[in-house]
């Protein structure tokens, strides 16, 4: 509330708590209330031993503005990812070494 000069109180320029803020401050009151939840998606014990957990890289690559622009079209036409292009010009090119697919590497580590 706000007082004039002469000790009245005007109430044309007391503000008014914002409706939303009190709704607001309302529902996380009524939150710290609530018992604690359960959570979304709990831990279920398997055989004893831990999945192994694939491991990914980040591999940044720097193609020229045309090739990246090709890629991506490439990728678009055929509605796949440019990772998954990438992925299979990978196994191309160890096919080609004579090296071991990326299934027959990524199943080792399983």
């Amino acid at each position: 509330m706000a007082y004039l000069e002469n000790g009245e109180i005007d109430s044309m320029i007391s503000k008014k708590k914002n409706a939303s803020l009190s709704a607001l401050e309302s529902n996380l009151a009524q939150q710290m209330r609530k018992p604690e939840l359960e959570p979304l998606n709990p831990i279920v014990e398997t055989s004893g031993r831990p999945e192994p957990k694939r491991k990914k890289i980040q591999l940044p690559i720097y193609p020229p503005a045309e090739v990246h622009e090709q890629l991506r079209l490439l990728a678009f036409q055929e509605r796949t990812s440019i990772n998954a292009l990438v992925m299979e010009a990978l196994d191309l090119l160890f096919k080609a070494r004579g090296l071991k697919s990326i299934s027959d590497l990524t199943t080792l580590n399983q």
